[in-house]
């Protein structure tokens, strides 16, 4: 995990206060006394990785100094030299994010400024106030340094329908992400935030098909080389039914690399019996995790664990908290040893992930459509070099999983003959089952696309509620029940455990700030309409 908060000073101002409160919650989560650094209008706490006894900082004999958080690989190397080296080639006019690889965020003094330098995707988050004051790794830790927070109805619901909040928002109004591709530097009265242009690719690519392969692979090949150089068979990655994870692996094989692999799910789960026939067939080790039924806890002890997964996933998660904590176990063990977990996600970047024709759409249809760190990880499919040119290609070569299919089978021919999710392997072209299964959401159109969620989730199974979504559950941890979002949530109505675990999750949140904590659903975009329900 690591992190780490800067706060703004000014000469004669006392900020022990703020500061106390943003260090208490790095401790809270476990973390050692932290590497402070002070300098004329900041002061900077640096924390190390979990299974590191020092941050990844080099500090130089004029008082410049760099520390990297989260996983920088620069020119092949990890840690504290790949800090050293990012540091030799920055300047303020540019940021040499082209030559880094990883979600991460450097930390620097140099030339008399101090600069907070993110990685180009945004992917490593980074908080800030409103007030522009202090900034950290932790949405907890520059909440809990402000006298007052704000949880507006937009960003309550934008959590609970969506597990994100849009933008650079967070639920909390006071609370701010750090823009893509931006730097925040220390100001004389506050921090600076310098929003660099982000290159957007506008027209699509008109090289040959195979020429494209060709350069999908050849991007492909450097990131994975570098992962090879960097931790050798200290990988971890998942392995299912579907595209991206195999598609992980067989780079990864395509390297010499031989990971460690795992897969989610009970017996006789599809992903389960898909990755062990695989693993099975290849003759690798395959860890099968039921994260359902790792860890069982009784309502009276579940109040611990929902604290601790409240801590570890910094407030708020996709997933909320209410639940038996394994996957918080889980993403410490990936990287035990001092390994890098590998993840597939954004991989839909070589699919048609939209299931739409190739044509021009409205924003409002694009969302019709779609809206129905404990040690090293890393997403390479989130990587700018990769998704900028896998934006380009046209999308009918990505129908049917097509393009990615065909991506495996250069990477890995053996791995693309085993079965998938979908009914077939990836060593040939999409059956015809398969587009047809397709076509019919190519062919639905998004104004009727967004009420299909309604109608799958219509009725309410209290039956299928995980059990720590369960009354009995969730009186423990929230006495009295759920108090505040029921004013703007019918909780009777939500049919969506997910969406159930959220509501729980902001419940929680709202208590952890009891006395400085606002609560603004009366917002004008929203009189006189009803409480939202799924």
């Amino acid at each position: 995990m690591g992190g780490f908060v800067l706060l703004h000073t000014v000469a004669g101002e006392d900020r022990s206060t703020a500061e106390a409160a943003a260090l208490a919650v790095f401790a809270r989560m476990g973390m050692p006394a932290p590497r402070l650094l002070r300098g004329e209008n900041y002061l900077l706490a640096l924390y190390p990785k979990r299974q590191a006894s020092e941050p990844a900082l080099e500090q130089f004999p004029n008082g410049d100094f760099a520390c990297a958080c989260g996983t920088l690989i620069y020119d092949a190397v990890l840690g504290t030299p790949a800090a050293a080296g990012f540091y030799r080639d920055y300047s303020r006019r540019s940021a040499p994010r082209d030559r880094a690889i990883g979600h991460y965020a450097v930390i620097m003094r140099k030339d008399g400024e101090t600069a907070i330098i993110p990685d180009g995707f945004g992917a490593y988050l980074i908080f800030y106030d409103a007030a522009q004051r202090i900034a950290s790794s932790s949405f907890l830790a520059v909440a809990s340094a402000l006298d007052r927070v704000t949880l507006g109805a937009q960003g309550a619901c934008e959590y609970v329908f969506n597990g994100v909040v849009s933008g650079d928002a967070t639920v909390f109004d006071e609370v701010l992400l750090a823009p893509v591709n931006a730097t925040i530097t220390v100001g004389e009265r506050r921090l600076e935030i310098r929003r660099d242009p982000l290159h957007t690719p506008r027209t699509v690519s008109t090289a040959p098909f195979e020429a494209t392969v060709e350069r999908s692979m050849q991007i492909l090949d450097q990131y994975f080389s570098t992962v090879v150089a960097s931790f050798g068979d200290r990988v971890t990655c998942a392995l299912s039914g579907g595209y991206d994870s195999r598609f992980i692996l067989a780079l990864l094989r395509r390297h010499g690399i031989n990971p460690r692999v795992y897969v989610y799910g009970p017996p006789g789960d599809k992903d389960v019996c898909l990755a062990r026939d695989i693993a099975e067939g290849e003759g690798f080790a395959l860890e099968i995790v039921d994260k359902d039924r790792q860890l069982t806890f009784t309502p009276d002890e579940f109040g611990a664990v929902a604290y601790e997964n409240f801590l570890a996933s910094d407030g708020y998660t996709w997933s909320g908290i209410f639940t038996n904590g394994a996957e918080r176990d889980q993403r410490a063990s990936r990287v035990s040893g001092n390994a890098l977990a590998l993840n597939g996600g954004g991989g839909e970047i070589w699919r048609n992930f939209f299931y739409l024709p190739d044509r021009s759409y409205s924003p409002r249809e694009i969302l019709w459509s779609f809206y129905s760190t404990y040690g090293y990880v890393a997403l390479p499919f989130l990587e700018p070099r990769v998704t900028e040119h896998a934006s380009v290609i046209p999308i009918g070569w990505k129908n049917h999983g097509a393009y990615e299919a065909e991506l495996i089978r250069r990477a890995d021919p053996r791995l693309a003959a085993y079965p998938s999710g979908y009914g077939h392997d990836f060593s040939g072209p999409p059956p015809l089952l398969r587009r047809l299964v397709d076509y019919g959401t190519y062919l639905r159109p998004p104004w009727l696309r967004r009420f299909v969620y309604r109608v799958k989730n219509r009725v309410l199974r209290p039956s299928e509620l995980p059990d720590y979504l369960s009354s009995e559950y969730c009186d423990a941890v929230l006495p009295g029940g759920v108090r505040i979002m029921s004013d703007l949530f019918r909780l009777d109505r939500i049919a969506d455990p997910a969406q159930t675990a959220r509501i729980l999750t902001l419940e929680y949140l709202i208590r952890q700030f009891d006395g400085r904590i606002h609560i603004d659903f009366d917002h004008k975009s929203l009189a006189g309409q009803r409480k939202c329900a799924a």
